[in-house]
């Protein structure tokens, strides 16, 4: 599936459709993950993540149309990540402590310059 396809579903999404066609575009944006998503992680990345994070991933409901995903995931340093796929959410999850933890070790380094 090319990206512009993937952007006219999830378009689609956003607006009213019928549960069985939102079930469908949503299907078909999972199957594409599925074949085409490459994980930026390896699985020891995900498994490490997963054990220091209590992790919840849930499938998104056909009919809601403010998330336009498959998968949800919510963790505490992530909070709540979107993907078509698992590993999606992992790495999108994954990205964010990391950028959280790189945010808050360079508020709390001290100011060298004033030395």
């Amino acid at each position: 599936m090319t990206k512009t396809e993937m952007c006219a579903i999830r378009a689609s999404l956003s607006m009213f459709a019928s549960y069985d066609e939102s079930k469908v575009m949503r299907e078909r944006l999972h199957q594409s993950a599925l074949l085409d998503y490459q994980p930026k992680y390896t699985h020891y990345d995900y498994l490490d993540f997963m054990n220091r994070n209590a992790v919840s991933i849930d499938k998104i409901s056909p009919q809601d149309t403010n998330h336009r995903y498959y998968f949800c995931l919510f963790s505490i340093p992530s909070q709540h990540v979107y993907g078509d796929c698992v590993e999606e959410c992992l790495d999108n999850a994954i990205d964010s402590e990391r950028s959280a933890n790189t945010t808050s070790r360079s508020i709390n380094q001290p100011n060298r310059s004033e030395n």
